[in-house]
């Protein structure tokens, strides 16, 4: 499950287009589905620790507000909380 993990944290950042937008579908999913809004995902910056990254998504369709999300991997498992 941490390779799963990590390698979904990777591709996250990855530079290919493809990669990132089968990589961020995923992520978006991993969002609505602890139940917070994200709509789309508009970037991902990796932070200091290795562990952490940064998401930013548009809430809800039709609308400008975003919100960013803590994507943390923790042993074999991540959470995800609002910044």
């Amino acid at each position: 499950m941490k390779k799963f993990i990590l390698t979904t944290a990777s591709l996250l950042i990855a530079s290919t287009a493809s990669a990132q937008d089968e990589s961020y579908e995923m992520a978006r999913l991993g969002i609505t589905m602890n139940g917070f809004p994200c709509e789309s995902i508009e970037t991902v910056v990796p932070t200091d620790n290795d562990d952490v990254i940064e998401i930013t998504c548009i809430e809800h369709a039709g609308r400008s507000a975003t919100v960013i999300y803590i994507f943390t991997i923790s042993g074999s498992e991540f959470s995800i909380t609002p910044k």
